[in-house]
């Protein structure tokens, strides 16, 4: 009974990344009640495209991975020369979970079926000679009745098993 990884799909998307941003307006429906419409702002819709032209090229023709999915995301900004040497991460906007939102959705059809398969995320936000975002995707492959007895077992065991 053990975790074993079984593919990985590493993509570099050069360049700022962007946040999920809609923007929202409510409208009336047929049948006189309100509704809320969303549309991708038109610097996302730009962003997601390139990151989906991205992923489209890392999965090399391969098809969208279905199964338990580990996402890890890395985003690198450039050091604000302003900014003092104490400061050793960007913990500054945008929000690392928007970033990751986008990220995921481009992800859709691509390199995962859904990103419902995603079970496991990790996210950081660092400080780098040029802005990038780096992608590595695990899929997972559960073999045995029970993937885990007792507590989860840690990134370092599940990488050496």
């Amino acid at each position: 009974m053990h975790l074993g990884v079984a593919l990985v799909i590493s993509i570099l998307i050069p360049g700022r990344a962007l946040p999920e941003a809609k923007k929202t307006h409510p409208f009336k429906k047929k049948d006189g009640s309100l509704g809320i419409a969303r549309h991708d702002l038109a610097p996302q819709v730009d962003y997601k495209s390139r990151v989906s032209n991205c992923m489209y090229r890392a999965m090399e023709g391969r098809p969208p991975l279905e199964g338990p999915l580990r996402l890890e995301v890395t985003f690198y900004r450039l050091r604000p020369k302003s900014a003092p040497k104490r400061v050793v991460f960007p913990a500054t906007r945008p929000d690392l979970n928007n970033c990751v939102k986008l990220i995921e959705d481009a992800g859709n059809k691509l390199v995962w079926v859904d990103d419902g398969h995603i079970v496991t995320e990790i996210a950081r936000k660092r400080f780098g000679e040029t802005e990038r975002v780096e992608v590595i995707v695990h899929a997972e492959e559960m073999t045995g009745e029970l993937a885990f007895v007792g507590t989860e077992p840690t990134l370092a065991e599940i990488e050496e098993g």
